[in-house]
């Protein structure tokens, strides 16, 4: 049976950024997100997890335009990212994976996330689409992918999902960026 959903949403092309850090090691989350706050960087997705014990991760995306900026503060934080990570690695104890070319899926479930979110992350790991992060609250379901794979996302999507008859388009029609405000002389 298939979930009647209120709509999905691309993203633009997105950096997606994990840092995870055992306390004491690297930079504080507080200090990676003021300095992104300073430089006025728009972050569209964030979570943060306490973890367990002393480990935490902290999961951001940022404008593709805005890549070289955000990679450049990291540098200055003393953050350097791995190339990739292998399965059967450990995290060590301060570790920032970097992904170009990333875009969030979003559903717009109407108080069905949590059965939307187990069956979605099922179809589209079993369709080969690999899922960098997801989050979710009561009025969207939020899933990055890589951004060349959005399209077939929602084909893999659409034997679970029921959207409305005048579903408008998939990918937005305008940007919103954020400004710096004028300044008063």
């Amino acid at each position: 049976m298939k979930i009647a959903i209120g709509g999905i949403k691309f993203s633009e092309e997105l950096l997606h950024v994990l840092y995870h850090r055992a306390e004491g090691c690297g930079p504080a989350f507080e200090t990676v997100l003021g300095s992104l706050a300073k430089a006025r960087i728009n972050i569209p997705f964030l979570t943060i997890d306490g973890g367990h014990g002393d480990e935490e991760r902290l999961v951001f995306c940022v404008a593709a335009g805005d890549a070289g900026m955000v990679e450049t503060l990291l540098r200055q934080l003393s953050l350097v990212p791995l190339q990739a990570l292998s399965a059967g690695d450990g995290l060590s104890p301060a570790v920032l994976v970097v992904r170009h070319q990333v875009g969030t899926l979003t559903l717009f479930p109407h108080r069905r996330s949590y059965v939307l979110l187990g069956r979605s992350i099922a179809a589209l790991t079993a369709a080969g689409i690999a899922v960098h992060s997801y989050c979710t609250s009561i009025s969207a379901l939020a899933i990055n992918i890589d951004y060349r794979l959005l399209p077939r996302a929602v084909e893999v999507l659409h034997g679970l999902v029921d959207l409305p008859e005048e579903h408008s388009p998939f990918r937005p029609d305008f940007r919103i960026r954020q400004l710096a405000p004028e300044r008063s002389a």
